[in-house]
C-alpha cells in the first residue's frame, strides 16, 4: 500500500498553489499544468500511492513553502452503517448499526468523529400548462402515430427539476476494534435516551448528542466542523448537497489524523 501527501489543513491558499503544484509535479513526475489542476482540486490529499522515499520528498518540499504536510497510508474504515438509535453513558456509545441489535462501544474505541450540514435533493416532476397539439394542428404532425403523439404530449405537459430537500446534519464516527463507521443523519435518529431532556426539536437534541460524543470520547480526534457545530459557527456555515462531499472531507480527516497524530 502506498502512501499520501496530506496537508494539516484541507484548503490550501491561492498563492501557495502554483509553488506546491511546482513540487507535486518534480516528485510525481506529472505535467506540471497536470499537478496544477490536481492541486486546486486537492481538498487537502495532494498525491496518493507514492512510495516512501517519494512521500517524504514531496513533504519535505512542502514543508519548505510553509505549510505544514505530512503522510500517511490510507486507514482502514470497516463497513458503514447508518444509525437510527442510541445514545450515550459512562460505558460508551450505544447505537443500533443498521438495526441490527443495540451494541455498547466503549468510548476508547472511537477514533475520528466528524460532521457536516446536508440538504438533500429531489428530482420532482411537474405538470407544466399551455402546451397542446392544437397548437401544432393534426397536418402539422404527419406521419406521427397516435403513440407518437401520446408520448410527445406527455413530455410537453411535465418538466422535470432539482429542489431542495429537507435539512439536516450527518455525524460520521470511525471506530476501532471492532473496526466499523457509524452515520447519523439527525433528522432520522431517535433520541430517546436523552429522556426528560429530549427537546421538541431535532436540533435541540442534535446538539446534546454531539455535546454528550465529544465529552466521552474525549481521546477522538474531532474534525473542524465538529468544534464549529457546538460553537454555533456551523449553523450559518455552508450546506452540501451531495453525500459525496463529506466522503471526500472525511478521507482527508483521516489521512490527516495519522499523519499528524504525534503532534496532537
Amino acid at each position: 500500500m502506498g502512501y499520501s501527501v496530506v496537508l494539516a489543513e484541507v484548503e490550501l491558499g491561492n498563492d501557495l498553489v502554483k509553488p506546491v503544484a511546482d513540487a507535486v509535479a518534480r516528485v510525481t513526475g506529472a505535467l506540471p499544468i497536470d499537478a496544477l489542476g490536481r492541486v486546486k482540486r486537492a481538498r487537502g490529499v495532494l498525491a496518493d500511492n507514492l512510495d516512501r522515499p517519494a512521500a517524504s520528498g514531496l513533504v519535505d518540499d512542502v514543508l519548505k513553502l510553509g505549510v505544514k504536510a505530512g503522510m500517511a497510508q490510507r486507514p482502514e474504515t470497516g463497513r458503514r452503517w447508518p444509525v437510527a438509535s442510541g445514545g450515550c453513558s459512562k460505558r460508551g456509545l450505544h447505537a443500533d448499526p443498521g438495526r441490527q441489535g443495540m451494541r455498547v462501544y466503549p468510548w476508547p474505541s472511537v477514533r475520528v468523529m466528524s460532521l457536516v450540514r446536508y440538504r438533500e435533493q429531489q428530482v420532482v416532476t411537474r405538470a407544466v400548462g399551455g402546451a397542446h397539439f392544437g397548437a401544432i394542428g393534426f397536418a402539422g404532425v404527419g406521419a406521427l402515430q397516435i403513440n407518437d403523439m401520446a408520448r410527445a404530449r406527455a413530455s410537453m405537459l411535465q418538466s422535470t427539476e432539482t429542489v431542495d430537500g429537507a435539512e439536516t446534519y450527518l455525524l460520521e464516527l470511525f471506530l476501532r476494534d471492532p473496526l466499523v463507521t457509524l452515520r447519523i443523519d439527525a433528522r432520522q435518529f431517535h433520541y430517546g435516551y436523552l429522556g426528560d431532556k429530549m427537546g421538541d426539536r431535532f436540533e435541540i437534541n442534535f446538539h446534546m448528542l454531539v455535546s454528550h460524543l465529544v465529552q466521552g470520547a474525549e481521546s477522538a480526534v474531532r474534525a473542524p466542523t465538529v468544534d464549529r457545530y457546538l460553537g454555533g459557527d456551523l449553523l450559518s456555515g455552508s450546506t452540501i448537497t451531495d453525500p459525496k462531499e463529506f466522503d471526500v472531507y472525511n478521507r482527508w480527516l483521516l489521512l490527516a489524523a495519522d499523519a499528524f497524530a504525534d503532534s496532537r
